[in-house]
């Protein structure tokens, strides 16, 4: 595991109650860089915010101590928030297309043009067909931090079996899972991250 780069946050911007921790939830920022969406974050009143962020080449950036929390997942069960550990992944998330071209942040302009890796569901998907890719420094990355997460906390090593389909009894699960499996309304993660690898490594690692 690489070293984690602290970006603290101001200490009102999260809950500073140390929780026991029985889950850990994977997302995608819809957004920039992973330093902006912790600039972000430390100006918005709400506590919104995740304990990690994984950029693009896999650096890791931690925005407060895990044991505390933030919200992050936004059903208003605030012991499903406390008992949680957020991982969000650096990505534009979910694309429009439109006239052959991709657009991120759901804005069709000149600006918000996307030209980056591009995974193609082949179908909709909680509203969108295409993606930005995750990479691959993030997918190791957002792995290992998952398995020494799970190891500092005694999480137990148990990914879900579906990350991709909403279960309303996944606020009661105890292991990995994602913000798509709590929430119908989200798409993190998306599709072309690499689940079964999740799985093979954080059962067999």
């Amino acid at each position: 595991m690489a070293n984690i780069i602290q970006l603290p946050l101001s200490k009102d911007e999260y809950f500073q109650e140390p929780c026991k921790k029985t889950l850990i939830v994977l997302h995608h920022t819809v957004g920039g860089t992973a330093q902006s969406s912790i600039n972000y974050w430390e100006h918005d009143p709400r506590r919104v915010a995740t304990a990690f962020v994984v950029e693009r080449d896999g650096t890791t950036y931690q925005a407060f101590p895990a044991q505390h929390w933030a919200y992050h997942i936004g059903l208003g069960n605030k012991a499903l928030e406390q008992r949680s550990i957020g991982i969000e992944i650096a990505s534009e998330g979910g694309l429009t297309e439109k006239d052959g071209a991709l657009y991120k942040f759901g804005v069709v302009s000149p600006r918000t043009l996307y030209t980056g890796p591009v995974y193609d569901h082949g179908s909709a998907w909680r509203g969108f067909r295409y993606f930005a890719e995750y990479t691959p420094q993030q997918v190791h990355a957002a792995i290992a931090l998952a398995l020494m997460l799970c190891a500092d906390f005694k999480i137990d090593r148990n990914p879900t079996t579906d990350p991709l389909t909403y279960d309303p009894q996944a606020i009661h699960f105890h292991g990995i899972t994602t913000h798509a499996a709590l929430r119908k309304d989200k798409s993190d993660l998306h599709p072309g991250f690499p689940w079964r690898k999740l799985q093979l490594e954080v059962t067999n690692g």
